[in-house]
């Protein structure tokens, strides 16, 4: 029996490229199986690059955005190129494909807090819970943005979540103390905690910061007035009062970068407005239509002239300006809801009745086209049709406090006592100081102890 020894000699050289023949197979295979693994669990899909139509968009417009759009498709893995595209995007309005440019260059960056900030603005509005948690991530890589905290605040406010609202305004304090915002936030939540005391105290270190703000001003004269104070409203006071509570917002760079772009535009609208605003209709009117003329891919200053012709009691002018804007501009749910307002006014009920409808297919939460549709078939009749659309009106936006009112009225005439009830308690939350739902809600309650 023969013993093997590392003296022996080495196996033959054919057998010995055999062997090596095989390791290297082998090494390839293992290298094959790591490949595919790596694919499958790193590789992505490509995302679409959103080309929003420009037919109808001026043509200035339409070459930005195609140029900002040709530097995505040359830099894809570019979270800046994305994140600039979307931000031109925002600018005119096209949300949609924004909101996908926000999210890819976040994807790329995620230590950026722009793209999820200008993220949960778009969607603050029409989706609190998701715009909420892009402020989470936008917070998690830029947390000494005070205005981040400032409108995460407010949206956790909206929701009811009000101690993680109260911790939120905190930050936005402590990040911007000289500005009354978040002092007024917190006051707000005092106030629902019946610590009217508390509030009070916070909104005169808001009106210490800032003497002359609106909002500071307005909220001080509630707070002391619920507290019982006796405090006589001085002229500022009751300035603000009167002023219909257009309130400044704290500083937001970030927004204000993207507003820039059409700085000019909004300046001649702004002036436009504040013309309207005096009651000189007819220099708003020339104001809106110079306006119109220089930048004719602007849709705003189409609307406001419109308003300004109905105001002024002409309107069939409104009437085709704004089927004016809706050639123009056939995908706006705004231009379409508009619309219907000038159509109603005519007594065109059933082309108001298409309108909203159109309005709504373009929008399906648009909160207040529901609410203006089911006006409009109760208007006709149609009771159930006006409580299924007031009811997606709610759906759609829980604040809208006239629709909590017209369902609890719709469902009155229907004999659901209990449940218009209901409603119309959730209308007087809603505008505690409105004397219009309590009188409804009274009358409803003692129509159901007469039973």
């Amino acid at each position: 029996m023969s013993s093997t020894t590392f003296d022996e000699a080495p196996p033959p050289a054919r057998k010995r490229r055999s062997l090596d023949r095989r390791f290297l197979l082998f090494i390839v295979f293992i290298a094959g199986l790591s490949s595919i693994w790596f694919v499958r669990n790193s590789w992505s899909p490509p995302v679409t690059i959103p080309k929003p139509d420009l037919t109808t968009a001026n043509t200035q417009v339409a070459t930005t955005a195609n140029q900002f759009r040709e530097r995505v498709e040359q830099e894809p893995r570019s979270a800046e190129a994305w994140g600039q595209y979307g931000e031109v995007l925002m600018t005119h309005e096209w949300n949609s494909d924004a909101l996908i440019c926000f999210d890819q260059a976040w994807k790329l960056d995620p230590k950026e807090m722009r793209w999820p900030y200008l993220s949960g603005l778009l969607l603050d509005r029409q989706d609190p819970l998701q715009a909420l948690e892009k402020f989470d991530l936008a917070t998690q890589s830029g947390g000494d943005y005070a205005p981040l905290w400032l409108h995460k605040a407010a949206t956790l406010a909206r929701l009811n979540r009000t101690e993680e609202a109260e911790k939120a305004f905190q930050k936005a304090g402590e990040l911007a103390p000289d500005h009354p915002q978040a002092w007024i936030g917190l006051a707000r939540i005092a106030i629902s905690r019946k610590e009217t005391k508390r509030g009070v105290e916070l909104l005169e270190r808001a009106k210490k910061i800032a003497p002359k703000n609106r909002e500071t001003l307005v909220e001080l004269t509630r707070a002391r007035l619920l507290s019982g104070s006796n405090v006589p409203l001085g002229p500022d006071e009751q300035a603000a009062i009167l002023s219909g509570e257009r309130f400044e917002s704290m500083p937001d760079p970030i927004f204000d970068s993207i507003q820039a772009r059409e700085v000019a535009a909004r300046y001649a609208a702004t002036q436009a407005d504040s013309i309207a605003a005096k009651g000189d209709l007819q220099k708003a009117a020339e104001a809106y239509a110079e306006l119109i003329q220089k930048r004719p891919d602007l849709l705003r200053p189409r609307l406001n002239l419109a308003s300004v012709f109905m105001a002024s009691g002409q309107n069939p002018l409104a009437l085709s300006t704004l089927q004016e804007v809706v050639r123009l501009f056939p995908n706006d749910p705004l231009a379409h809801y508009s619309l219907s307002y000038a159509q109603e006014a005519g007594q065109q009920h059933d082309a108001a009745r298409v309108s909203l409808e159109t309005a709504i297919r373009l929008k399906p939460d648009y909160a207040e086209a529901h609410f203006a549709l089911g006006l409009s078939e109760e208007r006709s009749g149609d009771v159930d049709k006006a409580i299924q659309s007031y009811r997606q009106a709610i759906q759609s936006d829980a604040r809208l406090a006239q629709a909590h009112l017209a369902l609890g009225l719709a469902l009155q005439k229907q004999g659901a006592i209990d449940d218009a009830i209901a409603a119309m308690t959730s209308a007087v939350r809603l505008t505690p100081r409105d004397p219009v739902p309590k009188s409804y809600l009274e009358k409803a309650k003692a129509l159901k102890a007469g039973k």
